[in-house]
């Protein structure tokens, strides 16, 4: 009994398709790995607007996705979830940037190759032409720094796994954007920066796998930043 609009809009849904790829990445196809897929798309279901009430008034993102992930992840043997790009050190270089660009893209949905990242384009270009040159920036940014960071591996930044969380909190900050232009870009900026320090400093001292945990923590601070400029104002 959801809101017809909200399911059309595919509010009730995206968090459970998320979920199916870990899904399809981490579990055997078996009858138990079925029921896992199942209990877990009606956990979802079922815990998201719990979780609403309990943000009040902030957006849940991905967050049930990366509940309902990590609670299988810690059901199994670990696992890296990364996508494996195959690039070495070597081709790993601004002048191949394309490559790196398109992994972060790709790496939204899992994506095993860069035609995915290219197609995750396409759909924000039919979007919005604005957004997607907010989103390649923001790609372009994240993957120059991975390369000034000595200890981050060329593969994992040609796969993508610095700069999809920017991306992300990229298009929330256009989404979830607000009256003050100013506030939008100091503010904005503030948590695409911190959608990738949180990966490429802290994720390597996490036992599981980040997934969108950056860009929901990022996005919810930008959100609540912006409410306290507004408070402050009236």
């Amino acid at each position: 009994r959801y809101p017809d609009e909200e399911i059309n809009e595919g509010i009730w849904g995206y968090n459970a398709v998320l979920y199916g790829i870990a899904c399809g990445m981490l579990v055997p196809v078996s009858v138990s790995g079925i029921a896992v897929l199942i209990v877990g798309t009606l956990g979802i279901v079922l815990f998201t607007p719990l979780l609403s009430s309990v943000l009040r008034g902030l957006p849940v993102l991905t967050a049930p996705f990366i509940i309902a992930t990590w609670l299988l992840h810690s059901g199994i043997m670990p696992h890296d979830m990364s996508v494996p790009s195959g690039e070495g050190a070597g081709s790993v270089l601004l002048k191949n940037y394309p490559v790196a660009l398109s992994g972060s893209f790709m790496e939204i949905f899992m994506f095993p190759d860069a035609v995915g990242g290219i197609l995750v384009m396409l759909g924000l270009l039919a979007g919005s032409r604005k957004l997607l040159m907010i989103t390649v920036v923001a790609s372009f940014l994240s993957v120059v720094v991975s390369f000034c960071i000595p200890e981050l591996s060329p593969d994992k930044i040609s796969a993508g796994l610095y700069g999809y969380n920017a991306i992300l909190t990229a298009v929330a900050v256009y989404a979830f954007a607000g009256d003050n232009q100013f506030n939008n870009i100091f503010l904005g900026c503030g948590a695409i920066i911190l959608a990738f320090i949180i990966p490429a400093l802290i994720g390597p001292l996490i036992p599981v796998p980040l997934l969108t945990s950056p860009f929901v923590i990022s996005t919810w601070l930008y959100i609540l930043a912006q409410r306290c400029c507004v408070s402050s104002h009236i």
